[in-house]
């Protein structure tokens, strides 16, 4: 089997404001996690200046890593 075989998990991705609730494992985080879920809450990062040059840094940082 391959890394990408299988199906999918239902709900990934960004919906009405938030992202889909972290499961009980602990190696989630969230920063739209439900109120009171504090070992899943995580602060959001915030972006100072240009986000469109944010991006592209953001970007070359993760292009430039080995995996």
């Amino acid at each position: 089997m391959g890394l990408l075989s299988g199906k999918r998990p239902q709900g990934l991705g960004f919906h009405d404001g938030k992202f889909k609730p972290c499961p009980w494992k602990p190696n989630c985080v969230s920063s739209t996690s439900a109120a009171g879920d504090d070992k899943h809450q995580i602060a959001p990062f915030a972006i100072k200046g240009n986000a469109d040059a944010a991006w592209k840094q953001l970007l070359a940082v993760v292009r430039a890593r080995e995996r």
